[in-house]
């Protein structure tokens, strides 16, 4: 049906929202290899299209293309040195390939070059989140509240991070922190809260209170 669409709106299948859906369209049919073809067309054509590229590293990752997904980083970090965004790509390919040494060099290097930037540190503390890395993180909030940034949205990916590296209870008491931080009312922050100490508490195996949460 989505094909479909695309078929029956004039130009919309030969856009760039509509090639980057064809791709995604074709991977979760099955046919990988074809989508990698789209998604490398459309990163050839569109060289400064961070989400194409981004789009194409993941699944080049999910693949088990290791050594494109680190090329293609590496190449974008040259060409782009000022974005955070490839150096993060790169993290991600340095982890899934099981090298932390160059993990931590990495990140070490990003904390330098990106020390000032907000965004920067917020997309490292997103990784350190995704993986459950919980010493990376404790360094990028350190690094923020020594550059005295806002440190909400750095408080709720501490949690993910917990959560994410299993530690239940840490994962708890750290909502119980935030809780008592963020201003009554804050209702953004509130129901994510909710949603993390829902996951937090069903890995305690407390399934009544994760459900009422």
């Amino acid at each position: 049906q989505a094909e479909d669409f695309l078929r029956a709106v004039p130009r919309l299948a030969d856009s760039r929202e509509g090639r980057l859906l064809s791709a995604k369209l074709e991977w979760d049919r099955g046919y990988r290899e074809l989508a990698l073809v789209q998604f490398r067309q459309l990163a050839s054509e569109l060289p400064q299209d961070a989400e194409v590229h981004r789009e194409l590293h993941g699944h080049l990752r999910q693949q088990g293309l290791m050594d494109e997904a680190r090329r293609r980083s590496l190449e974008r970090q040259i060409a782009f040195p000022k974005e955070v965004g490839p150096r993060i790509e790169l993290l991600h390919t340095y982890r899934q390939a099981g090298e932390a040494v160059r993990v931590a060099r990495e990140a070490d290097a990003l904390l330098r070059d990106f020390a000032g930037d907000s965004a920067a540190l917020l997309s490292l503390a997103d990784f350190a989140a995704n993986v459950g890395d919980v010493a990376l993180m404790r360094r990028t909030v350190g690094e923020a509240a020594a550059r005295g940034m806002e440190l909400d949205p750095f408080a709720l990916l501490r949690v993910e991070t917990l959560v994410v590296a299993r530690d239940f209870q840490g994962a708890v008491e750290a909502i119980r922190g935030c809780r008592a931080e963020f201003p009554a009312g804050e209702r953004t922050h509130a129901g994510v809260l909710d949603s993390l100490q829902a996951a937090a508490l069903l890995g305690l195996g407390d399934d009544s209170a994760a459900t009422m949460f």
